[in-house]
């Protein structure tokens, strides 16, 4: 577990949101949610990051 809180610690500490990272607080609507992680998962893709599921 002390793995992945590190992992968010350091993904919090970047400088700024990229196409693979965005932070939401106190956000949800299932009615939206697939596209979300579809556009997270493609924005991924594009910028070469090829194993997503280390860092959720």
């Amino acid at each position: 577990m002390a793995k992945l809180e590190d992992l968010i610690k350091n993904l919090v500490a970047l400088p700024h949101e990229y196409e693979w990272l965005d932070f939401k607080e106190s956000w949800f609507s299932k009615d939206e949610i697939g596209e979300y992680i579809s556009a997270i998962s493609n924005g991924a893709a594009l910028t070469s990051i090829m194993n997503l599921s280390s860092i959720i």
